[in-house]
C-alpha cells in the first residue's frame, strides 16, 4: 500500500470487506494421525482473549489408551498449545469451565475407579475433575463415582459431563450415573469446591423404579444461581423430556415432564441442551423429538418458565420449534440440536445440529442456526467439509462481540477415524464460500404438554463408607504431556485480489510505436466502485487518481480510461511510472486489481 494512499485505500479496502467479508475465515481438521481418534466437545474464551477447548485424544481408532485433551488457540485459529491428561486407561474430557483464576475440566477415567474393574480391564469408569493452572498445569485431580465389583462396561460407569461455576467456590457437576446395569441410568449434581472438597452430592431417581433411565446433560444457572439440567425420562414404555432445577445447597426445587406433540404425540423428547435468559426470564433448551417412530429424531429448541419449569402460555411466544430437511419425518434425516447463547445470550442464541445416522466418509454438514428469544429464525446455514461427517458440539463469540463465532466438533472420514474440526465463521445472514453452503431445512412450531415430575433425592456423600462415592480426596498419578495436533486441511477466506477469477479490467494494446509511452484501459463489466491512480515508481507522488461510487462517476472514469493517457501529453519526464485500477461489480464477491508500469524514454 502506497504511503499516500492510507486513507482512500483504506475506504476502498473497508468497503470491500463489508462485502465480501462475511465468509469462513478459517476452517481446519486438527489430528495427530490419518488413523487417529479426537474430538472436540467444548470451547471457552480465556481471559486474555484466546479459547481452551476440552475432549481426547487416541492414537488409533482401536486403542484402549485414550487421554483427555486440552489445547489453547488464538482468534486466528493458531494452536498456542496442546496437553493431554490421563493415565494407562480411557480418559476424556467433556466440558470446561474458568473460575477463580482456574481452569475446571470433567470428563471420565478408567483409570482410577472405586471398584475393581478399572485399569487395565477398561469395564467401570468414575466421574474425572481437574483443576488446571492458566497454563495447563494440573493444581489437583479426582475421582468419584459409584464403588463397584461389577463385570458389565455400564455397572458403575459414571461420567461428569458438564460444568457450571458455583458462587461459593469451585463448580457444580452434572452427572450420568449407572446403577448397577444400562437399564437403570440416573442423573446427579454435585458441588466440589476449589480444594477439591465434595460439599454436597446427589442422585435423583424415580422412586420405586429400578428399571428407568433418568438422563440428564447440560447444566446452566438462573438469575438467583440455582442450577438448572435437562435432558429425558425413559421407562422402555413412556418417555418425555426432563428438567428440574436445585438451589446452592443441592435442594430439590422442582421437577418437570413436558412432551411435546405434532399431530400424534411423539414417542420420544429430549432436552440435554439449554440455557438460561436474564432478559425473558425463561428457559431455552434443545435436543431431539419424535414424531412417530424412535429411528426418525428431528431437532427441537424448547421454552420453559425458569420459576416452576411450566410451558409458557400461548401467545406469548412459540413453546417449541423443531427442525428438520427435505419432508417431516423422513428416515434419512435424523438429527438432534445443541443450543448455546451468543454475546450476552438475551436477545440471539445459536443453535446447532448434526446427523445422528450418516454413514462414515458421507457428506453431512453441521448445521447453524440463529434464533430470537421468541424462537424466530434469523438465518440458517452448513458448516463443514464435502466427503466428511461434520459435527459440531461448542460455538462461542469470537473476541467479545457477536459479529464472529469460533465452533468446535468433530469430522470423520470414511473410516471412521475423527479429526477436530475448528472453524470460525459470521453471525450474520451473509457467509457465503465454498466451505459454508445455504441451508434448506425447514421448521414447524410444536404443540407441549407439561407436568409436574417427581424425583427422589439419593445422598451420594454419606459418612462411613469406604469407599465413598463422593469424598474429599484427590488423586496422584495423572501425567500432562505435550502432544502435537496439526492441521489436515484448511478452509479460509479468498484473498481480496481475485485476478483468476474476474478479468474485466483490460489494458488495451496499441499499435503504434509510442504505445509503451500510452495507456487504455478498458472494463468490460460495470462495476459498483471503481478506483484508478498514476503515480511515481515509489508510490509518493501521484499524477492522476479517480475514485467513483455512484453510476454517472462511474461511467465518465470508464469513459476517460478507455479514451487513455498519452504520457507526453501530460508532461512526464523521463522515467517510471505505475498504473493501478481496481474494480467492485455488483453481485460478485471479491475485488479485482491490475497494475502495471509505464517508461518514459
Amino acid at each position: 500500500m502506497k504511503k499516500n494512499n492510507v486513507f482512500l485505500f483504506s475506504l476502498l479496502f473497508s468497503l470491500f470487506y463489508l462485502q465480501a467479508g462475511a465468509q469462513v475465515v478459517f476452517m481446519k481438521t486438527l489430528g495427530t494421525s490419518t488413523t487417529s481418534l479426537e474430538e472436540a466437545r467444548k470451547i471457552i474464551r480465556t481471559p486474555d482473549g484466546n479459547y481452551l477447548v476440552v475432549g481426547y485424544i487416541a492414537d488409533d481408532a482401536n486403542s484402549l489408551n485414550r487421554d483427555a485433551l486440552v489445547f489453547k488457540v488464538s482468534s486466528n485459529g493458531v494452536i498456542l498449545w496442546e496437553k493431554k491428561y490421563g493415565g494407562a486407561n480411557w480418559e476424556e474430557f467433556y466440558d470446561v469451565v474458568y473460575q477463580g483464576g482456574y481452569y475446571y475440566c470433567v470428563g471420565y477415567t478408567r483409570t482410577w475407579v472405586k471398584g475393581t474393574n478399572g485399569s487395565p480391564n477398561n469395564l467401570n469408569a468414575d466421574v474425572f475433575l481437574v483443576k488446571l493452572g492458566l497454563d495447563g498445569t494440573i493444581a489437583w485431580a479426582k475421582n468419584m463415582g459409584r464403588p463397584s465389583n461389577g463385570t458389565s462396561a455400564t455397572d458403575g460407569n459414571d461420567i461428569g459431563l458438564s460444568l457450571t461455576g458455583a458462587a461459593q467456590g469451585g463448580v457444580v457437576i452434572g452427572l450420568r450415573i449407572n446403577s448397577g446395569n444400562n437399564t437403570n441410568q440416573n442423573t446427579g449434581m454435585l458441588w466440589v469446591d476449589a480444594n477439591g472438597r465434595t460439599k454436597w452430592a446427589y442422585q435423583f431417581d424415580t422412586p420405586n423404579n429400578s428399571v428407568a433411565n433418568e438422563l440428564t446433560y447440560g447444566i446452566w444457572q438462573d438469575a438467583n444461581r440455582n442450577f438448572i439440567t435437562g435432558g429425558y425420562y425413559n421407562d422402555f414404555i413412556t418417555s418425555s423430556s426432563l428438567m428440574y432445577k436445585v438451589n446452592d445447597a443441592g435442594t430439590l426445587l422442582w421437577s418437570r415432564k413436558n412432551k411435546a406433540n405434532l399431530g400424534a404425540a411423539g414417542v420420544f423428547d429430549s432436552q440435554y441442551f439449554g440455557f438460561y435468559s436474564n432478559k425473558t426470564g425463561k428457559i431455552y433448551s434443545t435436543d431431539f423429538f419424535n414424531q412417530t417412530t424412535s429411528s426418525i429424531r428431528e431437532a427441537q429448541v424448547m421454552t420453559n418458565k425458569s420459576s416452576d419449569g411450566t410451558v409458557p402460555p400461548n401467545g406469548t411466544i412459540p413453546k417449541a420449534r423443531r427442525f428438520y430437511y427435505g419432508s417431516p419425518n423422513n428416515a434419512n434425516d435424523n438429527y438432534r440440536g445443541i443450543v448455546m447463547p451468543t454475546g450476552d445470550g438475551q436477545d440471539e442464541f445459536i443453535l446447532t445440529f448434526y446427523s445422528l445416522n450418516a454413514a462414515n466418509g458421507t457428506t453431512r454438514y453441521a448445521t447453524v442456526v440463529s434464533m430470537t428469544t421468541d424462537l424466530v429464525v434469523q438465518w440458517s446455514r452448513q458448516i463443514g467439509f464435502a466427503n466428511l461427517n461434520n459435527q459440531i458440539n461448542s460455538i462461542v463469540t469470537c473476541e467479545g462481540n457477536s459479529k464472529d463465532l469460533v465452533a468446535v466438533g468433530t469430522v470423520t472420514n470414511t473410516s471412521g477415524n475423527k479429526d477436530i474440526l475448528l472453524v470460525r465463521f459470521p453471525s450474520s445472514p451473509a457467509t457465503s464460500a465454498s466451505c459454508a453452503l445455504t441451508d434448506n431445512s425447514g421448521n414447524d412450531t410444536l404443540g407441549i404438554t407439561s407436568a409436574a415430575y417427581a424425583l427422589s433425592r439419593i445422598n451420594l456423600n454419606t459418612t462411613n463408607c469406604s469407599p465413598c462415592w463422593a469424598d474429599n480426596k484427590t488423586i496422584s498419578g495423572v501425567t500432562v504431556t505435550t502432544t502435537s495436533l496439526s492441521e489436515t486441511s484448511t478452509c479460509t477466506t479468498p484473498p481480496p485480489m481475485l485476478p483468476a477469477e474476474y478479468n474485466y479490467i483490460d489494458p488495451l494494446a496499441c499499435p503504434d510505436a509510442g504505445c509503451a509511452e500510452n495507456l487504455k484501459i478498458s472494463i468490460n463489466q460495470q462495476p459498483q466502485e471503481l478506483y484508478f491512480e498514476i503515480t511515481d515508481l515509489t508510490g509518493d507522488y501521484v499524477y492522476e487518481r479517480l475514485y467513483a461510487t455512484d453510476k454517472q462517476s462511474i461511467e465518465n472514469v470508464k469513459q476517460k480510461l478507455a479514451s487513455g493517457y498519452t504520457f507526453a501529453e501530460m508532461g512526464l519526464k523521463k522515467g517510471t511510472y505505475v498504473w493501478e485500477v481496481e474494480a467492485i461489480y455488483e453481485g460478485l464477491k471479491g475485488m479485482e486489481r491490475k497494475t502495471g508500469e509505464i517508461t518514459m524514454q
